[in-house]
């Protein structure tokens, strides 16, 4: 259902002058809905467009401010969606999100997944860490998490008040990062996590081959992602005796990395994506084999380049995403397509400020048209001041107010005498250590 969040949920300050004529249809209507179908409609709101499907993700910041201020009828449903998946970007948010839900526990099971802030390149203080427990203890519904491990602490969370719980049975969605400077040994996530359908690692130290009988492995595991560690050599035994992964992911890597050669020799995967993977040769014959096994394949700039003659030649989907800091070449997916492969679907995914030019895109429309293969062409936001300059600089608007000089004479004296009470803030050790973590300073 597109529905248009800007035009129906936006508040505007009333005007007094101005006579409202009300629907007497309008809140009978509204009360009568049921509430799957509340949820449906926010559910419709714009969320972050991410390379994968998983996790949730949230709703669009500058589209769900103003859910609270809907009608009483609707509200229920509207705290639902805005609860259900929560970005926290810094601890003072953690903190907020934790005295909330305490002053307010009806809100305790509308939260399903959280991620919590990341900060890869510092170990994460045990104050952090204490603070991240508290409010994990508080969510009984969550089964989804992204969160920073502490290098002096080897425990995995409990999630939710439940004691009798062994490990985390809910959790299906697993985001674990270490540090990328001080990287430490992998925790037990297999008895901490057992029931886990996608876990993503970041930032651990594994230099020697994982045991699958001594580490027990996830017998649900669909989905396996790693960043920036050359560790899929000594997880290959462990992988292979995970029964239900269909899909591995490899992100953000200054080298080629090593294959987990028996697991993709099973023929189970289907699903490979290998994102920012910088390298010279191709990965054809390691990573991409030519097989009717693989379905979908997802690819950036600096794969294509290198693999491109030598990409598989039957896929149900292609996925290429260009990267801001490496453009794609169409022309390079012209004449792999112009080689023959079967592909069923085609995504291409540009950043909002691509150099390709329209001409390439009519001819990538072309070939697509004369191959019968489904095309869809997506914009994305890398983060740069050019794809969102709005988020990204805050613009100094100067304006002229007309002011009494009894006005200006009250404000300075008031500025003045602010200004003498104002005491310097010392910060506590905890604060300075929270305060060095986030890269940041705090205001004294």
């Amino acid at each position: 259902m597109p529905w248009r969040s800007s035009s129906w949920l936006s508040w505007q300050k009333p005007n007094p002058k101005q006579k409202h004529r009300l629907n007497p249809n309008s809140s009978i209507i509204a009360a009568t809905l049921p509430t799957e179908i509340l949820l449906l409609i926010f559910a419709e709101l714009p969320r972050e467009i991410m390379y994968d499907n998983w996790p949730r993700w949230p709703l669009v910041y500058k589209e769900a401010r103003s859910i609270p201020l809907v009608c009483s009828t609707w509200r229920g449903p509207a705290t639902a969606m805005l609860f259900e998946a929560v970005h926290l970007r810094t601890v003072l948010q953690t903190r907020t999100l934790h005295d909330t839900l305490c002053n307010h526990p009806h809100l305790m099971p509308l939260v399903k997944t959280v991620f919590l802030p990341l900060h890869v390149s510092r170990p994460t203080p045990r104050i952090v860490i204490e603070h991240i427990e508290a409010l994990i203890h508080l969510l009984p519904s969550l089964d989804e998490i992204s969160y920073q491990m502490s290098p002096t602490v080897s425990s995995l969370p409990r999630i939710g008040v439940d004691k009798t719980k062994i490990g985390n049975p809910d959790v299906r969605y697993l985001g674990l990062s270490g540090c990328l400077r001080d990287k430490h040994a992998l925790p037990p996530i297999s008895t901490a996590f057992r029931n886990l359908r996608c876990l993503n690692l970041l930032g651990f130290a594994i230099t020697e081959r994982i045991d699958p009988s001594v580490v027990p492995p996830l017998l649900r595991l669909e989905e396996f992602s790693v960043h920036s560690d050359n560790c899929y050599a000594f997880l290959d035994d462990w992988l292979c005796c995970c029964p239900r992964l269909h899909t591995i992911c490899a992100v953000a890597f200054s080298c080629q990395p090593t294959p987990p050669r028996k697991l993709l020799a099973t023929g189970r995967i289907k699903v490979l994506e290998l994102v920012s993977c910088r390298s010279t040769e191709s990965y054809a014959g390691t990573w991409i084999n030519d097989s009717d096994k693989l379905r979908i394949l997802s690819i950036t700039p600096d794969v294509l380049h290198h693999t491109s003659p030598n990409l598989p030649m039957e896929l149900h989907e292609l996925r290429v995403w260009e990267e801001g800091i490496m453009p794609l070449k169409l022309d390079e997916v012209i004449h792999y397509l112009d080689s023959g492969p079967k592909i069923v679907n085609l995504v291409v995914s540009f950043v909002k400020h691509s150099p390709a030019d329209e001409e390439a895109k009519g001819r990538l429309h072309d070939v697509c048209n004369r191959h019968r293969i489904a095309l869809t062409i997506q914009f994305t936001n890398c983060g740069c001041d050019r794809c969102d300059p709005e988020e990204n600089s805050t613009p100094v608007v100067e304006t002229e107010v007309e002011a009494s000089s009894r006005w200006r004479r009250t404000l300075a004296v008031t500025r003045s005498l602010v200004k003498r009470k104002r005491t310097a803030h010392v910060p506590t050790p905890e604060e300075q250590e929270v305060a060095t973590w986030e890269g940041g300073k705090l205001n004294s």
